[in-house]
């Protein structure tokens, strides 16, 4: 799914919206959008125009975001293909260097 950020001055979230639940350096890359892509098996029902929140794991701080896209991934072996198709670079996803340290971090 690729994302982009959405919300008010503040901060503030609707508490309604699903949340994702990032670690510091992804969720730092969201708010400055060097991140705008990234998996997730939490939302299974997630569509383009849906909002959601980006947080760390004790819920601070919150970042309200807006689902741009979202591609089905039926396996994460098929991640490289299905990205570069949606026009993403790896980048997007992470600061890993290669597609393959990307997966077996994510996988492991």
């Amino acid at each position: 799914m690729s994302t982009d950020t959405d919300g008010t001055a503040d901060g503030a979230t609707d508490d309604s919206q699903p949340v994702l639940i990032f670690g510091r350096g992804a969720l730092t890359r969201l708010a400055d959008g060097r991140k705008t892509a990234t998996i997730s098996s939490e939302i299974p029902d997630a569509a383009p125009g849906d909002a959601v929140t980006a947080t760390l794991p004790d819920g601070t701080p919150r970042l309200p975001m807006q689902i741009v896209h979202c591609h089905p991934v039926k396996e994460l072996a098929a991640l490289p293909q299905l990205a570069t198709q949606a026009g993403l670079k790896l980048s997007a996803f992470t600061k890993c260097r290669s597609w393959s340290a990307y997966l077996e971090a994510y996988s492991g």
